[in-house]
C-alpha cells in the first residue's frame, strides 16, 4: 500500500503525511487533508471533512497533527527519499528492502533466512510461513533468493533501504 509524500513540520520538526484543517464557516467544518505522493510540494490530494459540505468560498487554515500548530503548506519541507543502491541478490537476515510482491507496490519487507531459503517478512500479502517474522504479519517465500527465483515467486525492483529510516521505526 502506497503511503503519501511526507513533509517536515517548521515547528516539531516530525515528519508528517497529513495535515489537520480547519474553515471557520458557519457550520465549523474541520478535517484531515492529505499530501499528494508525486509532488515535491505539499499538495493536498484529498479532504476528509466532519460531515459538512466542503465549501471552497473560504480560507482553510491547516495544522501540524503532532504540535498542533499552523502551517503553511508553501513552506513544508520534503523529507528525502532513501538511499537507492542496485540490488545483487546478497541476502543477509535482517536485512530491509522495498519491493513490488505481485500487484502490490513498494512493499516494505525484513528478510529472513531460514533453513537456506529467503523469506521477505511484511505486513502485505501471505505466502509461505516462516519461523521468524521479523513482528511482520506475513512471510513470502523466494526458494533460494537467486534472481531467477524472485521473478518466479512474482517478486521484482527489489532495493535497499537504509535500516534507520523513519519508515522502520514507525513500522516495527
Amino acid at each position: 500500500m502506497p503511503t503519501n509524500r511526507e513533509f517536515e513540520c517548521p515547528h516539531c520538526h516530525a515528519n508528517i503525511d497529513y495535515v489537520k484543517y480547519r474553515c471557520y464557516t458557519s457550520g465549523r467544518e474541520y478535517g484531515d487533508a492529505y499530501f499528494s505522493q508525486t509532488t515535491h510540494r505539499a499538495e493536498i490530494v484529498d479532504q476528509e471533512s466532519n460531515e459538512h459540505e466542503i465549501d471552497d468560498s473560504h480560507d482553510y487554515v491547516y495544522f501540524c497533527p503532532e504540535c498542533d500548530e499552523e502551517v503553511d503548506l508553501d513552506n513544508l519541507t520534503p523529507i528525502s527519499e532513501p538511499a537507492v543502491t542496485p540490488f545483487r541478490y546478497d541476502w543477509v537476515d535482517g536485512m530491509r528492502v522495498a519491493c513490488n510482491i505481485g500487484a502490490s507496490r513498494n512493499v516494505l519487507c525484513v528478510v529472513t533466512i531460514e533453513r537456506n531459503q529467503v523469506y521477505l517478512c511484511q505486513n502485505e500479502r501471505s505466502g509461505h510461513d516462516c519461523n521468524d517474522k521479523k513482528n511482520m504479519t506475513y512471510s513470502w517465500s523466494l526458494g533460494s533468493g537467486t534472481e531467477a527465483e524472485c521473478r518466479r515467486n512474482d517478486v521484482s525492483e527489489i532495493r535497499y533501504l537504509a535500516a534507520l529510516s523513519n519508515t522502520w521505526s514507525n513500522l516495527l
